[in-house]
């Protein structure tokens, strides 16, 4: 008899473990929803409810709405909290995330070797963003001794991983031999395979080899296209330049009209760096001219 009970007791249990975790999955779910439509209100109430109940992915989210102040006042503590409980259940975006706290000095002044600390658990795990953050404070040597070598290593694993940043800081090592081997071939590839994932001054990178033979390789046309690429985003180095190109008709026809334009959008972000071409465009168009041509850049968005 007292065995037939024990074994209805675990069923129900299992039962009730089943129901429980299912709920607050679906709880979830509707936190995340409301999230996304900004209730952020409700969104609070349900993270914070399964967050109680000890759900990781719960506490990870409601710290990050204490921190960032989404519905409810910015609360840095008490985000480190809610994270630091994630954490100990092996959340590793909670892990990085506390990271980001510790270098940001969030909490007060800024504690790079602590952030160094949460960055490596969080990377140890596979976590490539954290990975990416370890590479760059070796880079740097903040919070550690400065290792070109384990930065490469971090930032190869992140790469591999996919991160496209990762991508374009283990390109900078290849380009310059620091921690590796010197290989212009393989960062203008990895400069690329970051410009294809979005990053848009892995486009101005690439197209600043073409443009200066870093890579060995002297291309104005390719430096163009890969600066255009990122111009088009909003990048004012790369803007600057391809502005640069069309005074003087580097890879592409001279066209005062086109540098005054280019110039133009990326002196509204390096104002010191473009003054020498205006002056070079000065008695290339009229004030007409450039003013039709201020009105355009005003009218222009980048591409998202």
């Amino acid at each position: 008899m007292a065995g037939d009970l024990r074994r209805v007791l675990t069923a129900l249990l299992a039962v009730a473990g089943v129901l429980l975790t299912a709920r607050a999955g679906a709880d979830l779910g509707l936190a995340e929803r409301a999230l996304k439509n900004r209730e952020f209100a409700l969104a609070l109430r349900e993270f914070r409810q399964d967050a109680e109940a000890g759900m990781a992915q719960a506490q990870y989210r409601l710290g990050l709405m204490l921190l960032d102040g989404e519905g409810v006042a910015a609360d840095g503590a008490a985000a480190a909290g809610w994270l630091g409980r994630a954490a100990e259940q092996g959340h590793d975006d909670a892990m990085r995330v506390l990271g980001i706290i510790y270098e940001e000095g969030r909490l007060g002044a800024a504690d790079p070797a602590r952030a160094v600390a949460w960055y490596r658990v969080a990377a140890e795990r596979g976590n490539a963003r954290a990975q990416r953050n370890l590479a760059t404070h070796y880079a740097l040597g903040q919070g550690v001794a400065r290792d070109f070598v384990q930065a490469a290593h971090w930032y190869r694993l992140a790469a591999a991983a996919g991160n496209a940043k990762a991508k374009r800081n283990l390109a900078y090592l290849l380009l310059f031999g620091q921690g590796v081997t010197r290989d212009p071939a393989r960062a203008a590839a990895l400069f690329a395979e970051a410009a294809a994932g979005g990053v848009d001054k892995a486009d101005y990178d690439l197209g600043f080899m073409y443009y200066n033979g870093a890579g060995g390789e002297h291309d104005p046309r390719k430096a163009a296209e890969h600066f255009r690429r990122a111009a088009e985003q909003g990048n004012a180095d790369a803007q600057i330049l391809l502005g640069r190109q069309y005074l003087y008709g580097e890879g592409v026809p001279a066209d005062p009209a086109r540098a005054f334009f280019w110039v133009w959008l990326g002196s509204l972000q390096k104002p010191a760096v473009a003054e020498f071409y205006f002056a070079a465009l000065r008695n290339k168009l009229t004030p007409a001219d450039r003013a039709r041509l201020r009105e355009e850049a005003a009218n222009w968005h980048p591409r998202g």
